[in-house]
Formats: structure tokens, sequence, C-alpha cells
């Protein structure tokens, strides 16, 4: 968010995703899942012409959005 200059919001089912997920190799899973689902959220800010980014649940990784299953 710091370095592209814009707002970052989470979704509310992303963020449940990420609170119920097991993170296999703990802190840095979770650092790397997260980069991730905020790269290709950016690729839709992109397409888009809204004034920050969103996380939506398509944006997580497969194994995160099964967290949701818990």
């Amino acid at each position: 968010a710091t370095r592209l200059h814009q707002s970052i919001r989470v979704h509310r089912k992303a963020l449940i995703a990420f609170l119920l997920y097991h993170a296999s190799a703990n802190v840095g899973q979770l650092q790397r899942d997260l980069k991730l689902a905020c790269a290709k959220a950016f690729l839709h800010y992109k397409t888009k012409t809204a004034n920050y980014i969103l996380i939506e649940q398509d944006d997580l990784p497969i194994h995160v959005q099964k967290g949701l299953l818990h």
C-alpha cells in the first residue's frame, strides 16, 4: 500500500478465510499468501476505475480459500 500510494481493503470473506486457514509454514506462509493476494488484487485494480485495491475471496490462493470450509 505504501509503495503504491493506494489504500488496500479486504473483503469480509477474504479476511475470514485468512483467519481460519492453517498456514503450514506459520508466519512466513501467511506473509507469502498475503503478498500473492495483494498482487492479484492489484491486477484487478489496474483494470478498474476504483480508488483503492480490494482483496476479494477470488484473489486468495486455493488453500486459503479452503479456510472458509472449516
